[in-house]
């Protein structure tokens, strides 16, 4: 979980932030964070009890399905069901996009959340 991602990450034209649902309430969105806090200092590919590996994609999937909505599991089909805001409207549990590791992509490659 990335905590301010929006002051740690520079924007380019292959970002981009993204809110899930307008719908959610503060309640919820809270909640979503206040779960997703409980695995702060855990490995990236992190494992549950239940077999389930974390990764960037699998993490936000299991926060937000832990929460009664359900997402696509990778970051770049997440993004597909996502509406693209303004950096300036972004809010607490919008979701942040950006490339992977090869420099050479402009696929999606990894999530996170707007946490404050």
């Amino acid at each position: 979980m990335c905590v301010n991602v929006i002051g740690q990450t520079s924007l380019d034209n292959n970002n981009a932030l993204y809110e899930v649902n307008n719908a959610l309430n503060k309640r919820t969105v809270d909640k979503i964070i206040d779960l997703g806090k409980e695995y702060l200092g855990k490995p990236y590919r992190y494992k549950l009890s239940n077999g389930q590996v974390f990764d960037c994609s699998g993490f936000i999937n299991y926060i937000y399905g832990k929460n009664g909505i359900e997402i696509p599991r990778t970051s770049a089909s997440i993004s597909l069901v996502t509406e693209k805001v303004s950096l300036t409207e972004a809010k607490k549990g919008d979701l942040f996009f950006f490339k992977g590791r090869n420099i050479n992509s402009q696929r999606i490659g990894h999530i996170s959340m707007v946490t404050s």
